[in-house]
């Protein structure tokens, strides 16, 4: 296996722009080139308003432009645990955020015709060993409460679809898609470039002053500024900074499949996997009939420092073809690593800088869909308007709302253990009766 983000394959023709290499004025700055800052920009000039979007690579070339490419609501965060932390009426205002973000993806993939492997595939979320079965039955229970088309399969009919014995139950979950991200993202540049967004690329924000910006060599001065940022450093804000942290996966792609080859998994068509881990294991066929295995470890996901080993992939690969040993031929031919952005609880955080309200922050997306919808809801905020219907997501996603371990524990053990215990407790056990 070699060590490169496989989406890179197909971006021969992909074109850089320009450093900012000077100071200019705009109305509307969005800062970071991934599916929030893009939907932002593209919301902005939609409108009508001049706008320039600066990334420090280049478009998608962080975490969006690594993603599995899984299109749907579903999260790290599932629909049981979302009913038990928010209660059934919040749970639903919740689930209104990724389920817009996936419509608002397929929209822009069919309105402008972005060439990203984009094809309708269904999730199916799987129970481990265990406590698998008990967590699918909630699972399902919750699907029907919150009236998501769903269908629940025990350990007999699972085998029916998919072809292991491996999982104890399963929930299978519609009207969502398969995407090759980094595509989708090198698309929305081009629609940008074409309405006439300035975008500047390897331009990195390494300060802010009041209504200006600084790169290492241009700045930009604007009346609104949101920044869509992967790791938002503490130079630029430390109080936002302290609140998103890293989890290191990896994903491994295999060589091309034979028709065979994936009947032999999905006997009746083709879903996009996960199970039940607290570090879970994931899998889909791409669109070009490749196998796309993501996951991690339970040390490498908490890690406070990135790496490249392939030792995770390795084990990954083992425990994938232990389940489906009718594979065990087959070849893996690339790895990559990519640190998601996520807050302690899962949840996202929007807020405006509480110093500078023309400066706002959309960070810690658990998701591309997310990260789809937040990025217009910032762009919305910033020109003022459908600001009562978007009031009603606020308290989920403000940046002053309560953690488990607070940001005063935080200072005394460490972040990356803060990171931890708050992930577990949030995935398990919180509940927030008021926000």
């Amino acid at each position: 296996m070699i060590l490169k983000n496989w989406w890179e394959k197909d971006l021969k023709d992909n074109v850089i722009c320009p450093k900012l290499s000077k100071h200019i004025k705009t109305d509307y700055l969005v800062v970071g080139g991934g599916i929030a800052g893009l939907h932002a920009a593209l919301y902005l000039k939609n409108q009508g308003k001049k706008v320039v979007l600066l990334e420090k690579s280049y478009c998608g070339g962080s975490s969006s432009g690594k993603s599995s490419g899984f299109l749907t609501p579903s999260s790290e965060l599932g629909l049981s645990e979302m009913i038990n932390r928010y209660g059934l009426k919040d749970a639903k205002i919740v689930w209104e955020i990724p389920v817009l973000g996936v419509e608002e993806m397929a929209n822009n993939v069919r309105k402008y015709k972005i060439d990203c492997d984009f094809e309708p595939q269904n999730c199916l979320f799987l129970g481990s060993k265990g406590s698998g079965e008990e967590k699918m039955k909630d699972e399902a229970l919750a699907s029907k409460k919150m009236q998501v088309k769903y269908k629940y399969y025990d350990k007999k009919a699972l085998g029916s679809i998919l072809n292991t014995n491996s999982y104890t139950a399963g929930v299978a979950t519609y009207g969502t898609y398969s995407i090759n991200s980094r595509m989708y993202c090198k698309g929305l540049k081009k629609i940008l470039m074409k309405k006439h967004v300035r975008v500047f690329e390897n331009s990195e924000v390494l300060k802010i002053s009041e209504s200006t910006v600084h790169t290492l060599s241009g700045s930009v001065e604007a009346k609104k500024i949101i920044f869509c940022v992967d790791k938002p450093k503490p130079e630029l804000n430390p109080d936002f900074a302290r609140k998103v942290y890293h989890a290191q996966t990896f994903l491994t792609i295999s060589e091309k499949m034979t028709e065979k080859e994936i009947k032999s998994v999905f006997p009746k068509g083709k879903f996009m996997c996960w199970n039940s881990k607290l570090v879970y294991d994931y899998f889909k066929i791409t669109k070009d009939d490749r196998l796309l295995l993501g996951g991690s470890s339970l040390l490498a996901f908490y890690s406070p420092n990135e790496f490249n080993s392939d030792v995770v992939v390795r084990s990954m690969i083992k425990r994938f073809k232990k389940q489906f040993p009718q594979l065990e031929r087959l070849k893996f031919v690339a790895y990559w690593p990519g640190l998601i952005d996520i807050a302690k609880d899962i949840m996202p955080i929007v807020d405006f800088d509480r110093k500078n309200k023309n400066v706002q922050y959309v960070l810690g997306n658990p998701g591309l869909p997310w990260a789809a919808f937040l990025g217009t809801y910032a762009a919305k905020r910033a020109l003022g308007t459908d600001l009562k219907h978007l009031k009603k997501y606020e308290r989920y996603i403000k940046a002053n709302r309560k953690f488990f371990i607070s940001d005063q524990v935080q200072r005394v053990i460490g972040k990356m253990p803060s990171f931890a215990v708050n992930n577990f407790y949030a995935q398990n056990y919180q509940v927030d009766k008021e926000l």
